[in-house]
């Protein structure tokens, strides 16, 4: 059992590392080899990905919320499809994008396990 705040925190990275980290390290949807040696997240599997997106998540450092990216017409998922490849490509990401936020809310109450959270 940890006490000590620091041990806590250092644990839950782990935990979280572990739980949604890829091991592969390679990225987790399909890519077409383009002519110009880069790749292209395929616009079928960028559609899937925003129909997949749950409603009334917390909105990140971004301010954009699922409904909001979901609400978006041909022309806009058009527009947000080739900025990401362009991101992807260039490895130039916004700082607000490349941050993530986990807040881990107990399952059960007095968990101390992080299967528990």
């Amino acid at each position: 059992m940890l006490f000590e705040e620091e041990d806590i925190k250092g644990r839950s990275k782990e935990y979280i590392t572990e739980l949604y980290g890829n091991p592969y390290g390679v990225p987790t949807f399909e890519l077409r080899r383009t002519l110009d040696w880069t790749y292209t997240i395929l616009k079928s599997d960028f559609r899937h990905a925003v129909v997949s997106m749950k409603n009334g998540k917390a909105v990140g450092p971004g301010k954009i919320s699922t409904e909001v990216i979901k609400a978006l017409d041909e022309v806009g998922i058009d527009v947000l499809h080739e900025i990401l490849n362009e991101m992807y490509n260039t490895g130039i990401i916004p700082r607000k994008m490349s941050k993530s936020i986990f807040v881990a809310f107990p399952k059960t109450s007095g968990a101390i396990e992080c299967g528990s959270l």
